[in-house]
């Protein structure tokens, strides 16, 4: 399951907690995973807004950006995306060409 969240003017706490919400709603707890590294920049409010997050129970940690980190990112997506079957099975596309 995917889902988006995007709500203008938000604080990191305030994020956090709608993050909270659905990852204990879709997984049971909070999940760790990779967020921009401009998240991680101070920008003069003390703390980033991804230490603020992480402070809080988030587990992010900054996206590798170099040569062909987009393309691996996108495949770490599909990866993902691919997921398992509930007895353990890989799914199966079926759109694939």
């Amino acid at each position: 399951m995917i889902d988006e969240l995007y709500k203008a003017k938000q604080t990191p706490e305030m994020l956090t907690e709608e993050i909270r919400k659905r990852d204990f709603l879709y997984a049971g707890r909070m999940i760790t995973g990779i967020c921009d590294t401009s998240a991680f920049a101070n920008i003069g409010l003390g703390q980033s807004r991804a230490a603020v997050m992480n402070r809080l129970g988030c587990g992010w940690r900054p996206a590798t950006k170099g040569p062909g980190s987009r393309v691996q990112g996108i495949q770490s997506i599909h990866r993902l995306l691919r997921g398992t079957a509930r007895d353990g099975r890989a799914c199966e596309n079926k759109n694939s060409t």
